[in-house]
C-alpha cells in the first residue's frame, strides 16, 4: 500500500512559526535537534494551520514537546489569539458585506413593488 504525503510549503511553515513560535526558528530548530520535539505531531499542527483548523494546530502544538519540555508560553498563546482575532475579523467583514447585498437586495425589491403599483 502506497502512503500518500502531503508537502508542506514554506511559506505554510512561516506562517505557522509567525502564530505558535514569533519566528523564532533557532529555538525551534535546536529543541529538533534535542530531540525535545515530535516532528510528526509538529508536522500535524503546521498542516492542520494550513488548512484553517486552528483548534487542532494548537492542540498538536502543545503536544508536540516530549515530556518534560516546554509545553506552551505566554508568548505562544498572545500569537495564537492575535491570529484567531485575525480571522474572526475577516469573518464579520464577510458577514456585514453579506448583509449589506442583502439590505440592497431588499431595497430594490421594495423599489419593483413601487414600480408595479403604478
Amino acid at each position: 500500500m502506497n502512503k500518500k504525503y502531503v508537502k508542506i510549503t514554506n511559506t505554510e511553515v512561516s506562517d505557522w512559526l509567525d502564530t505558535f513560535n514569533g519566528n523564532d526558528a533557532e529555538v525551534l530548530l535546536t529543541a529538533i535537534a534535542n530531540n525535545e520535539i515530535k516532528t510528526e505531531v509538529m508536522n500535524d499542527s503546521i498542516y492542520a494551520f494550513s488548512v484553517g483548523e486552528t483548534e487542532i494546530a494548537k492542540q498538536c502544538y502543545k503536544e508536540m514537546y516530549r515530556k518534560g519540555q516546554k509545553t506552551n508560553d505566554l508568548n505562544s498563546q498572545i500569537e495564537i489569539a492575535k491570529q484567531e482575532l485575525k480571522v474572526a475579523k475577516e469573518n464579520l467583514n464577510q458577514i456585514e458585506q453579506h448583509l449589506f447585498l442583502l439590505k440592497a437586495e431588499i431595497d430594490q425589491q421594495k423599489e419593483r413593488k413601487n414600480v408595479n403599483r403604478n
